[in-house]
């Protein structure tokens, strides 16, 4: 028995899960335990971090409590016990609390993770050392001349620079602070890179004394362990251990601001290159609801589904109809505060926003919306809230999603199990939301007539950069006037003690793990019926999918020439065109009666037997209701073979709107996704079709189509005559439910001939291979280096995987991350190619120089065997991790498409577990060193920044 005291029990029949609620009677800990049959472990400790400053200070301390503690003083706990994870580990703040999780399908590894982690978050050392290294410290520029002066050398310090070089994230921290004052929400927990400079030791020990307390802290589990051996462990690693004087309230400012009345606000955000008059961003938030109500969030989310969220509400369809810019939408804290406007247009289209705005909802107020328009919003809302995907969308997500939607709804008022899956709420709600008079007078009370509003203009300032990095400059300066000599002198001393301190694993034998030998594959295995009905292929798979289905159709294009390929990608905005005899509006509302929405992309595998080769599919996706499949197969079908294209200014609309969210994408959170595409397309077949497809040369031939209406006119007709093509062509259609299909799909799908598989594939030649620097408005760079890999069959693969593990945790993260604070450094082995890449790194050409000796490390410096093993560890659990049945389906539908039978998984499998260290400097010597000669880097910078840089021969292209 524990003295923790029971305080709910519910059932989650949906989920499988079993829900109790506990809470310590003198120290007020809380535990979530949420029983669940799987045998993957999953877990949370969660701490109301309330940010009272913009100094980042519990973001500092997230990265900071992993680095040693009481029981564990081990340096860098966290890099060192990850990569041997049975799953997923990680830690992020918010702007309300920070949450610790990991997941691991042994239990075992689970208890032994369990104490690193409750250790470190309740009794950490937090060394000044720490302090300094994750936080903020000074060095000499040039070490061997101070007359060059200081600089900030901080990880979390460094990835702020890099937030905040992002338009779209100063965007959304301005709407917060304008919106929400006086709540968490007006504050940066990441931390304002001017605020995080002077925060000291002091007060980050504090902040952690204050709020690291089992009051303060929420415990969340998910898996099969009892709650009483859950509660026992609580008890033994976090209440017994400490000297705990009761519970201590959290610093809880609220949630609902003071806002009062309409405000407007400008600002100006760094612009260094490109046109000015396309780059204002402009957009409405209103404060329209109860945050901690279900209800509330649930009658908001309706009514933004009705009128904004898709393109086929009235709101949106007004943005796009301007053909400026792009539609925003988001929400601040959740769906009662909403924002809408527009991003990337011109200073004279910014109070036309705001204007439309008001027609639209003034419109809607007197006219309303068809009954069955609302009718259709509720079948789709309610298709969103049975999506177990939601629980369980990808890796390990499963269990873990679920202890984090539990953790999500403890400050909501409402039931447990009513949060976790809130159909019956929503069953309940919908007769008075489908009224259409209810809506009218919903959109008139909360955001028309609703005064708690503010209308946010940003615009670009291009001398702003510059003046940020003066400040910078300037405080440097004032830092070092009044520095005394021996601080001065005591700064090689410093640095020093950072990497001394780094580089001690005197205590590394502290942290256990399994042992790779110990792990046996658990391969889920799903079983399809397939039928063919003529050229139609139906496979169909029987799964627990809580109510709802998923139906995907797919053809390969007999069209087979590169030059097709930017075309094809163009598919993505049909789902937003007409079809068959429906025009766009109709079309569109044929798409709401449904209830569910529509996705169309170009995917592409590259052939096992021949990694030079790819295959084309096109696929049109859908989630629905059982009883709708074949409405949903019809529209999918005419989707793909009789879309309607002829509406030259809607598709022009469409295809801006998709180019400013594409360089949004690619210059904001997606810098290092675009680096990874331009890395791999100088190598593999597949890795070139990506950068034309999804990097930055995308955004080159959307630009040109935009630019040349006879381009576009030329490329939409010969798009449409593809189309056509497909109606011939064999077709594939996969279906996932609670039920079989019956033969509603055979009855619309169904077609002469016989099916075959696709056999015509492509042959893309790589990009050529040289050193290019991409230029974009960024106040820290990206670094990255490419080596030809192996196939993904090819015997050896797996090892380099292995490689590119311990190159990421014992050598590019302690020498790129720790020692000269970038946010992230990592290797990837993969789709034909060995990556080494940096991440928000404030050096250019010395990360580079780390990069090129990543591989000379490997070879000759001591490498354990259990290094080996930690980095096995990481890949075996990735080949067991545990998803919910849709997205197990798709996998094993990926898996077996590529060629990777359980056969081969299980062989993968062996060769990782048995993997010596001879074997992977073997693959090394064999397969990456002769690569170096070819290698090619690639770097993402600005033009200021990567002016010092000698980059003399360097191929320089200007982001579109």
């Amino acid at each position: 028995m524990t003295g923790f005291e029971k305080i709910s029990s519910e059932e989650v029949p949906a989920f499988g899960i079993h829900c109790d609620v506990y809470r310590h009677p003198t120290l007020g800990l809380r535990h979530v335990h949420l029983s669940h049959a799987r045998p993957q472990h999953s877990w949370a400790m969660q701490f109301a971090t309330f940010p009272e400053d913009d100094s980042g200070v519990a973001h500092i301390l997230e990265h900071s409590v992993l680095q040693g503690s009481r029981r564990f003083p081990v340096p860098g706990i966290f890099f060192k016990r990850y990569p041997s994870l049975l799953g997923q580990c990680n830690a992020y703040t918010s702007r309300e609390w920070t949450r610790y999780l990991f997941t691991s399908a042994s239990r075992a590894d689970f208890e032994q993770m369990f104490q690193l982690y409750v250790d470190a978050c309740f009794f950490p050392l937090l060394e000044k050392e720490v302090f300094q290294q994750e936080g903020h410290h000074l060095e000499w520029k040039d070490p061997a001349d101070p007359s060059k002066g200081l600089k900030i050398v901080g990880i979390v310090y460094n990835e702020m620079k890099g937030s905040y070089s992002e338009p779209g994230q100063r965007f959304h921290r301005a709407l917060q602070q304008q919106a929400l004052p006086g709540t968490a929400f007006a504050r940066d927990s990441g931390g304002d890179p001017a605020a995080i400079r002077e925060l000291n030791l002091e007060q980050f020990r504090t902040f952690h004394r204050e709020h690291y307390h089992p009051s303060n802290a929420v415990s969340c589990y998910c898996g099969p362990l009892s709650a009483g051996d859950l509660l026992g462990l609580l008890e033994e690693h976090v209440i017994q251990p400490g000297n705990w004087q009761g519970i201590t309230p959290p610093r809880d400012p609220g949630r609902e601001g003071r806002l009062t009345g309409t405000r407007t606000h400008s600002f100006p955000y760094p612009f260094r290159d490109g046109d000015t008059d396309k780059a204002w961003w402009q957009a409405r938030a209103w404060v329209a609801g109860n945050p901690l109500r279900l209800e509330e969030e649930l009658r908001m989310h309706y009514l933004l589904k009705c009128i904004a969220w898709g393109a086929a509400t009235p709101l949106q369809q007004a943005l796009l109809a301007t053909g400026k810019g792009a539609p925003y939408l988001s929400i601040l804290d959740g769906c009662t505060r909403p924002v809408i406007g527009r991003m990337n247009t011109g200073e004279a289209d910014a109070q036309e926003t705001f204007a439309l705005l008001d027609r639209e909802l003034e419109r809607i107020v007197r006219e309303g919306l068809p009954a069955r328009d609302l009718q259709a919003v509720g079948d789709s809302l309610e298709l969103e809230l049975r999506d177990t995907e939601d629980a369980g969308g990808g890796l390990d997500s499963f269990p873990i999603q679920l202890v984090e939607r539990a953790l999500e709804a403890l400050p909501l008022k409402d039931p447990l199990a009513l949060c976790l899956n809130p159909i019956s709420l929503f069953q309940r709600l919908r007769g008075e939301l489908q009224e259409p008079e209810r809506l009218q007078a919903l959109v008139r009370e909360r955001l028309l007539e609703n005064p708690k509003r503010v209308d946010l203009v940003m615009h670009p300032d291009p001398d702003l950069a510059a003046a940020e990095e003066k400040q910078e400059a300037d405080w440097l300066a004032r830092r070092l006037a009044g520095m005394k000599a021996a601080e001065k002198q005591a700064l090689p001393s410093l640095k020093a003690a950072i990497e001394l301190r780094r580089a001690d694993s005197s205590r590394d034998h502290l942290i256990l793990r399994p042992r790779p030998a110990d792990i046996e594959p658990v391969q889920e295995s799903f079983p399809a019926t397939r039928v063919d009905h003529g050229r139609f292929r139906q496979v169909s798979y029987l799964a627990a999918c809580n109510g709802m289905a998923s139906l995907r159709l797919e053809q390969a294009p007999d069209h087979a020439e590169e030059g097709w390929i930017p075309r094809l990608a163009l598919t993505g905005l049909l789902p937003n065109m007409g079809y068959g005899d429906y025009d766009y509006e109709q079309a569109q509302k044929i798409r709401r009666e449904l209830g569910t929405g529509t996705s169309v992309a170009l995917v592409h595998e590259t052939l096992r037997e021949d990694p030079d080769r790819v295959r084309l599919t096109l696929r049109a996706s859908v989630d629905l209701r059982p009883e709708k499949l074949a409405g949903c197969a019809h529209m999918l079908r005419d989707s793909l073979w009789r879309a309607r294209l002829e509406d030259p200014e809607r598709w022009r609309e469409l295809l801006g709107s998709v180019y400013t969210r594409r360089r949004q994408h690619l210059f904001g959170h997606g810098v290092a996704q675009g680096l990874m595409l331009e890395l791999t397309a100088q190598h593999t077949a597949s890795g070139a079709l990506n950068a034309r497809l999804d990097g930055f040369r995308s955004l080159s031939y959307m630009k040109g189509l935009l630019e040349d209406g006879d381009l576009l006119q030329r490329e939409t007709k010969t798009l449409q005559d593809a189309l056509a093509d497909l109606a011939s062509r064999p077709l594939r259609a996969l279906y996932i439910s609670d039920e079989l299909p019956g033969s509603a799909l055979a009855d619309v799908l169904a077609g002469e001939g016989a099916w075959t598989a696709p056999a015509k594939c492509l042959a893309p030649e790589p990009i050529e291979r040289r050193d290019r620097v991409w230029l974009c408005n960024t106040q820290v760079h990206y670094a990255g280096l490419s080596l030809p890999g192996l196939p993904a069959d090819h015997a050896d693969a797996p090892l380099l995987k292995l490689v590119a593990g311990i190159l990421t945790f014992k050598y590019l993260l302690p020498v790129i991350r720790e020692e000269h604070g970038a946010y992230s450094a990592y290797a990837n082995s993969g789709n034909g190619a060995f990556l080494l890449q940096t991440y928000r790194d404030p050096r250019l050409l010395a990360s580079l120089e780390d990069l090129r000796g990543a591989l000379d490390w490997f070879m000759g410096s001591r490498i354990p065997q259990a290094w080996v093993e930690e980095a096995a560890l990481t890949q075996l659990g990735q080949l067991i991790s545990s998803h919910s049945p849709i997205a197990g389906i798709l996998k094993q539908e990926a898996e077996e498409r590529a060629g990777r039978t359980a056969e081969v998984r299980e062989r993968e499998f062996r060769v990782i577990q048995q993997a010596t260290l001879a074997d992977l400097r073997r693959v090394v010597e064999e397969h990456l060193l002769p690569g170096m000669e070819h290698a090619a880097a690639v770097l993402v910078s600005s033009e200021a920044l990567s002016a010092s840089a000698d980059l003399a021969g360097w191929e320089k292209l200007q982001a579109v």
